[in-house]
């Protein structure tokens, strides 16, 4: 693996984290519940096989500029 797609990943890295954070400012702030708090987490922690594919994605587009 080479370093062509590593500020792609470094930007869903990030993302992630920013997700996770939300969730969790949310959680503590009595918003549990609420419709945004389900969209954060389902991108979040149910989408396996979009991340699975993106994941996939970024190998090949490595593996081909290489």
């Amino acid at each position: 693996m080479n370093d062509n797609m590593k500020w792609t990943r470094q930007l869903t890295s990030a993302q992630s984290s920013v997700l996770s954070a939300v969730i969790q400012w949310m959680d503590s702030n009595g918003q549990s519940d609420s419709k945004i708090r389900e969209l954060v987490d389902d991108v979040l922690n149910h989408m396996d096989k979009v991340k699975q594919l993106s994941e996939e994605e970024l190998n090949e587009a490595e593996n081909y500029k290489s």
